[in-house]
């Protein structure tokens, strides 16, 4: 032991220690009862600040913590760790027992870090390092103890883990820290897949490099071999004329450094050379990187480089094994051998083990493909299809084996689209196999943190281009008739149906069961959890099930083909190994996979519907004359309704042991979960428990990722979003971003959060402040270690950019928009499922649009009315035959005042539009001036009647096309909520021709930023600090003469103009 510092304890608790072992260099730089501050230098000489931290266990007190934490954070320059004992907690997640921590308390926490710009680390282990056992035998654990550490720490150490080890005789599970800068992995330089690379289309002659590199192909018959001849030439061509983009830039930069100072004209000319240079390598740099931190929602263009290379850099760490136990507990970490593992679990979990006595489920099913649709889905394949399909794809998804992404096709189709796209067509139109092009790299995604075992990975399946452009135009022809396949209680991926469609119905059917508390039939809810569902997909039940639904045998052979002629090679450590031949499964990354799925569970709804009409089953009504429920489907996720009976126990059993031994499908009973309405004996919990061996819950606590019941803490609720929108801004990966990349941050990924919950159900207004804050505080940070000075109300910035703003959602008025869709879905078809629910329970005698509340709604339906409000606004009556609209008291007028007519009534209440037309189908004009005010009978006569047969329908006003849009939706709740504020949306305090002067100029982002906040006065010059009684005078430091406006700062000031001066004479020197 070579060194040790100390603090003494403070009465019974407390007392800090730090121990270090020779050959590291610690300087102490400050200590309390609260922390210990050193800074270690390592053998290399590279240096990092190490934090021993101990959080007040006084609640009243542990601010004082948390600014400790914050002074601390000043003093750092580089790579930060902070490890200890915080006495606190960052989400409700980390405490289990006891009372619910309080919000004010972790919001404290999490603003500490935030402002130090520290994160926390991954961890194994048991989750919580915390216990006490009180003598009730009650116990509550929590996680106080953690590691959390700056965006420089995570960067250079490549492997940052943190493990919860065992606790003995202590209620402190000590955590061990292991951190490395180099792989311990690395062996031997490895041989790279070829990778087609975006940067290098940048090229200005890389046309003609594709052109000669196709050219070699001539010949070739092959175009898999064709591909492969491409991608020869091209990765020969990058090693010799493109080369290495990161030593270019180094090289360029040395360049640079060496030009420095005084320069004679050639030299300018030169160095101006050499700037250009290092530009268009940037810009090569930061495609690379995006491309490989698979990041789709920002674009490169604003020098987001060290974003994307961090993204790069954590998604190969959290895919990075380190060992993983074998079949006998073995912990393996040799690099073969796990290899080996991998292709053993795959090889066996692709084994077929059902397929058997097939007709106890084929006997429930029955043809629904007519022989019309058999001709569309045979109808010969054309190219123009074919291209379709081709840019619908994404360009630089993960590529096959071939190393080809779409965008290689994309952009090249002028050169290499003949080949290709004969030899897809001739396979499309049943003239060849797809096998040349259907061998298959699996990569391994983790399902948890830290995975251990093969199970833990997801096999996610890298198809080639070639392959996913015939797939997938298939697909495209199959989802034609899918919805006259799958039964409406699938609404998954089938045209025309959505997800909120089954979290609705769900929540509506659980409102119902909770709801049942006297002595009446028990019902229940059972979610089933289905284990590698499409890994286990048996093909010869898949090829009989379409065979039984009426596919024809040409069509169903097209599929199968896709599908039973793959072969898979596992992708590890960058390098395939094995090679597997299924007998079965589905691909998670093959474009038909979703759709054949649904036919696969099609057969679990038949067997379901079955003992319905034999009555061994008895589904949910929510009310009288609403359809009967026993299962709603999306995907794998199953959740099933009906009354809790022995006989339906029986049946269940039998069913799902027909399903399983069928379809191949595994239900995970302990991960699926009961539940039993409120009025539940004993004796039903122990029938049904014994029955079906599943674990019975109070409630499901979530269906689709939404709530299947609400209480009265409705913002408890949705505490998750606050949570997770935490999560996206605490990332050092974050605190990288430019201020253009913050901005599509927040606009793509922040305010995207909360849109799933807010389609269904109405967020609490304390909720969308508190998420606003978050973001205004990810907002005003700046790129150092500072929170920043927030310049003006998140109000402003929710303005349109042509308004003055920044064009941020307001999230209430957002999520009244999305709610109004989902009404406006349900008014447009009013036969699906949910809309059925919703007539039968809460207006069965009514249109919709008139339905109220009623009596105790469900949270869905209300939040619903809430949405209703804004649809009534700007829906009215298309005028067709005039037969269905009432003139009195039906919107139909196209003035958005009210769409009503407001003149007096001179005519029976009675009276239709149609009343109004003359015997030849025009208005009848005199009749109209005669008892209807000017601008009426003006509005009126705008309404074209192009023909009396048309029908009468409920459009949506603020569109051309009469149909509900989230965006026009959204535009009317603010004009809406402006108008209840009494500030008009309109009124900005510059022209608005002005901010479009401004965002349409061609220069960088940030410059366009810069300027904004120049005409907002948004930069923190003395006059604007002095006024904000932040700095002690307005007087400008550089001149010491005016008041330092930000118009003086960057133009009027004597330095400012020589600033400029030099700029221009530096970069643009004069010649004779």
């Amino acid at each position: 032991m070579e060194g040790i510092v100390t603090v003494a304890r403070v009465g019974l608790g407390g007392g800090l220690a730090l121990f270090w072992r020779s050959g590291w260099g610690v300087r102490l730089l400050s200590y309390s009862v609260g922390h210990i501050h050193v800074l270690i230098t390592e053998s290399n000489d590279s240096q990092f600040y190490l934090t021993g931290f101990y959080g007040h266990p006084d609640t009243q007190q542990r601010n004082h913590s948390w600014e400790l934490l914050r002074r601390l954070s000043y003093t750092v320059q580089g790579a930060w760790v902070v490890v200890g004992d915080f006495n606190e907690i960052l989400f409700s997640k980390d405490k289990r027992g006891g009372r619910e921590r309080p919000q004010g308390q972790m919001n404290n926490f999490k603003m500490a870090l935030e402002d130090c710009r520290l994160s926390s680390t991954r961890f194994t282990g048991y989750p919580f390092t915390w216990a006490r056992r009180y003598p009730d035998g009650s116990v509550v654990e929590e996680r106080l103890d953690r590691c959390v550490a700056n965006g420089v720490f995570f960067g250079r150490y490549s492997h940052l883990t943190t493990s919860h080890l065992v606790a003995v005789g202590s209620d402190h599970y000590p955590i061990l820290v292991e951190a490395c800068v180099d792989d311990p992995e690395a062996g031997a330089k490895r041989s790279r897949r070829f990778h087609f690379e975006e940067m290098w289309t940048k090229e200005p002659e890389f046309n003609k490099v594709i052109e000669e590199a196709w050219k070699v192909t001539d010949g070739v018959e092959s175009v898999s071999n064709s591909l492969s001849l491409c991608a020869k030439e091209l990765k020969t061509w990058n090693h010799i004329h493109f080369g290495n983009v990161r030593k270019q830039l180094t090289h360029a930069y040395k360049e640079l450094t060496a030009l420095q100072g005084r320069l004679t004209t050639d030299q300018h000319v030169l160095k101006a050379k050499v700037e250009e240079t290092i530009s268009d390598l940037l810009e090569k740099q930061e495609i690379m990187w995006r491309q490989r931190s698979r990041v789709v929602w920002l674009k490169e263009g604003d020098k987001n480089t060290h974003f994307f290379h961090g993204r790069a850099s954590s998604r190969s760490k959290r895919n990075r094994v380190c060992g993983i136990f074998d079949a006998n507990q073995a912990w393996q970490t040799e690099e073969q051998r796990i290899g080996d593992l991998f292709c053993d679990y795959f090889k066996t979990l692709f084994s077929s083990s059902g397929g058997q006595q097939m007709e106890r489920i084929l006997n429930e099913v029955r043809p629904v493909i007519t022989s019309a649709m058999n001709d569309r889905l045979l109808q010969a394949f054309t190219r123009e299809e074919l291209e379709h399909t081709l840019f619908q794809m994404f360009p630089t998804k993960a590529p096959g084996h071939d190393g080809m992404p779409a965008l290689f096709f994309q952009k090249y189709w002028h050169i290499v689209g003949d080949k290709v796209a004969k030899k897809c067509l001739q396979i499309l139109n049943g003239e060849g196999s797809v096998r040349e092009f259907n061998h298959t790299l699996i990569a391994l995604i983790p399902k948890v943190k830290m995975p251990t075992t093969v199970s833990e990975f997801r096999p996610i399946s890298l198809c080639t281009t070639v392959y996913k452009m015939i797939a997938k135009t298939i697909a495209n022809r199959l989802k034609t008739v899918l919805p006259h396949v799958i039964t409406e209680t699938q609404s998954a991926f089938v045209p025309n149906r959505m997800i909120l469609d089954n979290v609705m119905a769900a929540f509506e059917i659980m409102n119902t069961i909770k709801g049942v508390k006297k002595r009446r039939d028990v019902q229940m809810a059972l979610k089933l959890d289905m284990a590698k569902a499409y890994d286990r997909v048996e093909w010869v039940f898949l090829r009989a099930m379409m065979l039984k639904l009426g596919f024809s045998a040409t069509w169903v052979s097209k599929v199968m083909d896709c599908i039973s002629t793959t072969t898979f090679s596992v992708l590890w450590k960058g390098t395939p190994v094995g090679h597997i031949m299924p007998q079965r499964g589905l691909r998670q990354g093959c474009p038909l996979s979703p759709y054949l799925f649904l036919i696969c569970t099609e057969g679990f709804s038949c067997l379901l519907h079955g003992a319905e009409r034999r009555g061994d089953l008895v589904g949910v009504q929510v009310a009288r004359g609403a359809p009967s429920v026993t299962h709603l489907l999306f995907a794998d996720d199953s959740i099933l309704f009906m009354k809790a009976t022995n006989k339906a126990c029986m049946a269940l059993e039998t069913l799902f042991q027909t399903y399983e031994e069928v379809t191949g499908q595994q239900i995970n009973y302990s991960k699926s979960a009961l539940s039993l309405s409120p009025n539940a004996t004993r004796a039903d919990f122990d029938m049904i428990e014994g029955g079906l061996n599943v674990p019975v819950v109070r409630c499901h606590e979530n269906y689709l990722g939404l709530p299947t019941i609400a209480g009265k803490g409705r913002k408890q609720l949705f505490q998750h979003l606050k949570d997770k929108l935490w999560k996206h801004i605490s990332g050092w990966k974050e605190k990288l971003l430019s201020r253009a990349g913050k901005e599509i941050l927040i606009k793509a990924v922040l305010q995207a959060i909360p849109t799933y919950s807010m389609s269904c159900f109405q967020i609490p207004k304390g909720l969308c402040k508190e998420l606003n804050g978050i973001m205004a505080r990810f907002w005003w940070a700046k790129a150092k270690d500072k929170r920043g000075i927030h310049w003006v109300k998140w109000e402003l910035l929710c303005k349109s950019k042509f308004a003055g703003g920044l064009g941020f959602r307001d999230l209430e008025a957002f999520n009244q928009a999305l709610l109004a869709k989902q009404c406006w879905r349900i008014l447009r078809t009013p036969e699906s499922l949910v809309a059925r629910i919703f007539r039968a329970r809460y207006h069965p005698s009514v249109p919709f649009l008139e339905a109220e509340v009623g009596t105790n709604p469900s949270f869905i339906w209300g939040s619903l009315q809430w949405g209703k409000e804004l649809l009534n606004k700007g829906v009215r009556w298309r005028v067709g035959s005039g037969v269905s609209i009432q003139v009195y008291t039906d919107k139909w007028l196209p003035a958005p005042s009210c769409f009503k007519i407001m003149s007096p009534p001179q005519l029976p209440l009675s009276t239709r539009v149609c009343d109004l037309f003359t015997s030849s189908g025009q208005w009848n004009v005199p009749l109209l001036k005669d008892i209807f005010w000017d601008q009426e009978v003006d509005a009126i006569l705008q309404i074209p009647l192009a023909s009396l047969a048309g029908h009468d329908c409920l459009i949506w006003h603020y569109e051309r096309n009469g149909m509900y849009s989230v965006k026009s939706g959204y535009r009317l709740a603010r004009l809406e909520k402006d108008k209840m504020s009494g500030e008009p949306s309109a009124r900005v305090d510059l022209n608005s021709k002005f901010w479009k002067k401004i965002w349409a100029l061609k220069i960088p982002n940030k410059i366009k930023f810069f300027l904004w906040r120049c005409a907002w006065d948004f930069l923190p010059c003395g006059q604007i600090l002095f006024n904000r009684k932040i700095a002690p005078t307005p007087i400008c430091p550089k001149c010491h003469r005016k008041a330092e406006s930000v118009l003086h700062a960057v133009w009027l000031c004597e330095a400012a103009k020589e600033n400029i001066n030099s700029f221009f004479f530096t970069n643009f020197p004069r010649t004779v």
